[in-house]
């Protein structure tokens, strides 16, 4: 494997960590006022979960992550 390769992997993995271990707490602390970005958020951390646990490498968990996705930024009306 290349060097390059490697530390991208490597790059990746911690990005993952950190959104795992510190961005989702943080916003599962301090909840988004908006109904609409609450429920993105929820979305977002299903996919996070998904990517942790590897689904991310199959074609059905590429399917899944498509399908939450695709349920996401939606534009409601009315207010919050």
């Amino acid at each position: 494997m290349e060097k390059g390769v490697f530390t991208s992997m490597y790059g990746n993995l911690l990005i993952i960590k950190q959104v795992i271990e510190k961005i989702i707490p943080f916003f599962q602390q301090y909840s988004l006022q908006s109904v609409t970005k609450r429920r993105n958020f929820l979305i977002f951390c299903q996919i996070a979960k998904l990517v942790q646990s590897s689904k991310h490498l199959t074609e059905s968990g590429v399917k899944q992550i498509r399908i939450l996705k695709s349920k996401m930024n939606l534009r409601t009306i009315g207010l919050a």
